[in-house]
């Protein structure tokens, strides 16, 4: 066969196997032997938010969440040294590192494999089922403590003591059942609007009631509410989505110098949106790519120790249930901040048809 043919059927079927991994449901990610960036498919772009060409030529370590950055580089390290077994690797989603070698046997990269968002979405919707069931019964059980707490409290004869104690498991049980009802709300579809409404006149009117709990904690708000059409959003949405976003710029803003949260809304082009801001601590570039994976948090005892933020209760649900609820209407959520920068939180819908509030 001559040479000009076989050249050919090479390209041919080189086309072919690129094809197959760039539209492949599972996300690849190619490294040079300095774990720099070579190339990664579609699938694995989804994942990053569209970082793909930024990344090129970038240490992979440079894209994954400072928490599992050691774990990573260790592993990464032993595959591209021929040690042993496959890695797996923190990622956004949880991806199989294998050593890619030259004709003499020598290593000179990796190859990273891992589930895509399909995948992603069904593991999701398996465990919105199973922590909705479990939610279920916990609140059942929140409700019948809470009761028998309270007829302590009525009995005439409970001394001083007692009743501080019950007050003290009262106010726990409360958060707990917050946590239930955070819980609950994961595994429930709200049913999809038929009509639309207004961003600027559901904000108007939820936002005052925000304003004065903010106020109330030191915190200054900035409105800027300008007319937008109408979107297939129900009121719940919005409140749900509002709430969340509000609440975690409050947070983001404690032992900041400038404590000032900012809620916005509008329309570029034919989208309308609604975003907020804030003058906080700001987002790890690391964590990013995890921002709103179930269960991801940097409060609590995920914060830095000693922050502000270490002081605050999470269980990193509250992001994922914003993503679903905004995805389930067809919309975008998007974020960009800077460390020490604040962050804000752009959520976009296209308009509706029908007039609405």
């Amino acid at each position: 066969m001559k040479r000009s043919v076989v050249q050919k059927l090479v390209m041919r079927r080189t086309r072919a196997l690129f094809g197959v991994v760039e539209h492949a449901d599972v996300a690849v990610i190619g490294l040079d032997a300095r774990g720099c960036v070579l190339c990664w498919n579609r699938c694995a772009e989804r994942l990053y938010d569209g970082m793909r060409w930024q990344a090129l030529g970038q240490p992979l370590l440079d894209f994954v969440p400072l928490d599992a950055r050691e774990e990573t580089r260790s592993a990464l390290a032993g595959v591209l040294a021929g040690a042993g077994m496959p890695a797996r690797l923190p990622l956004p989603v949880l991806m199989t590192a294998h050593p890619v070698r030259d004709e003499a046997g020598g290593i000179v990269g990796a190859i990273l494999i891992g589930s895509g968002p399909r995948a992603r979405e069904q593991s999701f919707q398996g465990l919105e089922t199973f922590v909705a069931g479990i939610a279920h019964q916990f609140n059942n059980i929140n409700s019948s403590v809470q009761g028998l707490l309270e007829l302590v409290l009525m009995e005439s004869g409970t001394s001083d003591c007692t009743r501080d104690h019950v007050a003290a498991a009262l106010a726990s049980l409360h958060r707990a059942s917050e946590i239930t009802r955070r819980l609950l709300l994961v595994g429930t579809r709200i049913p999809p609007p038929t009509e639309g409404l207004r961003l600027d006149r559901i904000l108007a009117l939820l936002m005052p009631f925000m304003v004065k709990d903010l106020e109330d904690r030191g915190i200054e708000v900035s409105l800027d509410l300008g007319e937008s059409p109408p979107v297939l959003a129900s009121p719940l949405h919005i409140n749900l989505l509002l709430t969340e976003l509000v609440e975690n710029a409050a947070h983001a803003t404690l032992g900041c110098g400038e404590h000032r949260v900012t809620v916005k809304c509008g329309v570029r082009g034919k989208i309308a949106f609604f975003e907020v801001g804030d003058t906080g601590c700001g987002i790890a570039p690391g964590d990013l790519p995890r921002l709103f994976s179930p269960f991801f948090t940097t409060k609590g005892e995920f914060a830095t120790p000693g922050s502000p933020q270490s002081a605050v209760r999470g269980v990193g649900l509250g992001l994922s249930l914003c993503q679903r609820i905004v995805n389930d209407l067809g919309g975008r959520i998007e974020v960009e901040s800077s460390p020490g920068l604040g962050a804000r939180f752009r959520v976009s819908f296209q308009p509706a048809s029908t007039a609405g509030v």
